[in-house]
């Protein structure tokens, strides 16, 4: 009777043990489809994020693609409606500061002769122009060994290329870079000296046309025409 006893013990406790590592089977299993049910939400998730930049890259590409489009067209029909004596004829008419820098940078594969472009270098330096501004210009400094260096990086020569960092000199077309903009003055010196009128606007471009190093500073000026 004991050993039955016995037998049925050993039965009942290999039944709990079993009955504990089931539990433990299904809590592992339980906690596993947990975390693939939301790994699979994730990656749907960031899935629909993804088609939506493709989506909206897609929309930006498409965009530029039209936009470039039109330019070249506008181009082309620019070159069409103008030729070379017309589009010259246009800019003396027009006797503005703007439309001088413009002819001379323009890339728009419209015939440019030598000597209009000689012309249009005098015209910006005479004061046959209309409405034109003018004024000196803190530019940067230039150190005992010639180095120029602008810390705020206000310009960038566009006329002559590729001039990398270097002082702007008379006949350079500039840009301004510079964020906001820049008042130009009566005089090539921090004292002293007024205002000119209205400053020299982001974006737009200046011709130079005379400099000044103060020879007891590194102080580097220039004076410009612009719009």
């Amino acid at each position: 009777m004991k050993r039955i006893d016995d037998k049925i013990k050993e039965i009942e406790k290999r039944d709990k043990a079993n009955r504990i590592l089931y539990i433990g089977f299904v809590v592992l299993i339980s906690i596993f489809m947990i975390f693939a049910f939301r790994t699979s939400k994730k990656i749907k998730s960031q899935g629909n994020t993804i088609d939506e930049q493709g989506q909206t890259i897609q929309a930006q590409l498409a965009t530029e693609k039209i936009l470039s489009q039109q330019l070249k067209d506008s181009i082309a029909l620019l070159n069409k409606s103008l030729k070379p004596k017309q589009y010259w004829a246009q800019i003396e008419n027009d006797k503005s500061v703007e439309s001088y820098i413009d002819y001379i940078t323009n890339e728009w594969g419209i015939d440019k002769p030598q000597e209009n472009m000689i012309k249009a270098f005098e015209t910006l330096h005479s004061d046959d122009l209309n409405v034109e501004q003018v004024g000196w210009l803190y530019i940067g400094s230039i150190n005992n060994a010639g180095e120029f260096r602008d810390s705020k990086n206000r310009t960038t020569i566009v006329l002559p290329k590729n001039q990398g960092i270097r002082a702007p000199n008379k006949n350079d077309i500039l840009k301004l870079t510079y964020r906001s903009e820049m008042n130009t003055y009566t005089k090539a010196s921090h004292k002293n000296r007024f205002r000119t009128g209205k400053g020299w606007r982001p974006g737009t471009k200046a011709v130079v046309v005379d400099s000044y190093k103060d020879p007891g500073s590194t102080d580097y000026f220039i004076k410009i025409k612009y719009y």
